[in-house]
């Protein structure tokens, strides 16, 4: 599973206006897509996980199984994800979902300071830039050990 995700699974972190107190609300999206034909393959990804839904489009010969809430990211994603590594830069990627995932979970983003909505806009931003080398070879990871130069 950690080795398909590496190819075809997305951490995703949205960030929109939002009626709360700070007017920016935060949320989190695990998915994997596969072509429609495959839907059967998404749909045991439910009973592997403990969780999710799967979505199919009607104008795209697309289906996803989605994990969009933060206490099923925290208990059924994150541990998996922990113990089976994904490699390459998509592991940037989780590493950062994890941190987004935590602060969601606590609700620590509601505070008023600010300080954790501040810590999500930087890993979602870090995130969506990750595919440049630059920023990947910042970041170092080794197999069982996490090195991790914030710095990016």
């Amino acid at each position: 599973m950690a080795g398909f995700s590496t190819g075809e699974s997305n951490f995703f972190i949205a960030v929109q206006r939002s009626k709360t107190k700070s007017g920016i609300s935060a949320s989190l999206r695990f998915s994997i897509a596969q072509h429609s034909r495959d839907v059967f393959l998404l749909e045991k990804f439910i009973n592997f996980f403990g969780a999710g839904r799967v979505v199919s489009y009607k104008n795209r010969a697309l289906s996803e199984f989605i994990v969009a809430k933060s206490h099923l990211i925290v208990y059924h994603i994150v541990p998996f994800f922990d113990k089976y590594l994904i490699l390459g830069s998509k592991h940037l990627n989780y590493l950062d979902f994890k941190s987004a995932s935590y602060i969601i979970n606590n609700k620590q983003h509601l505070n008023e300071n600010g300080l954790a909505l501040a810590q999500i806009l930087q890993l979602k931003k870090r995130i969506t830039s990750q595919s440049s080398n630059k920023v990947i070879k910042k970041h170092s990871v080794e197999i069982g050990t996490e090195k991790d130069d914030r710095k990016r």
